[in-house]
């Protein structure tokens, strides 16, 4: 496989649908009129969803994205922080071996799907809350020492 700097570049990013809403609700970067880091966990929603991607491979579980999963951003975002795009590819070799590498749309779907798992647990962890933060970060601690 040719060196690219983002092979995920021309790829879109999905949450199911049903989590959108939230990915919206818990991010600054959708909510302008909030500044707040207590009642808006994540900077961008890319942050929210690698950290359900991260969440979904600590449980070792992917889910389906369901019908119609909605774009939240373009796999260019990748680039913005490019250490993502290596982590993509050595999960996907973890998962499928690596001729998935040539498969860059393989690659995303993989991930999305992890992330899907993760977005179900972090907005259950964070819905109710006004500041779901606190909550947030406490049931982070306890998924990381189990």
């Amino acid at each position: 496989m040719a060196i690219d700097t983002n092979p995920y570049a021309a790829q879109d990013l999905y949450v199911p649908r049903e989590w959108h809403d939230s990915y919206q609700r818990y991010t600054i970067q959708a909510r302008a009129e909030v500044k707040d880091l207590d009642a808006t966990p994540f900077p961008r929603m890319i942050d929210m969803w690698w950290s359900a991607l991260c969440i979904g491979v600590r449980e070792g579980r992917r889910s389906p994205l369901g019908e119609k999963p909605t774009k939240f951003a373009d796999g260019a975002i990748l680039g913005s922080d490019p250490w993502r795009v290596t982590h993509l590819g050595l999960l996907a070799l973890a998962e499928e071996g690596a001729d998935v590498l040539e498969r860059p749309a393989e690659v995303v779907k993989i991930a999305c799907e992890f992330a899907a798992t993760g977005s179900e647990w972090l907005v259950g962890v964070m819905a109710g809350h006004a500041k779901p933060m606190k909550p947030l970060a406490a049931s982070l601690r306890g998924l990381l020492a189990e």
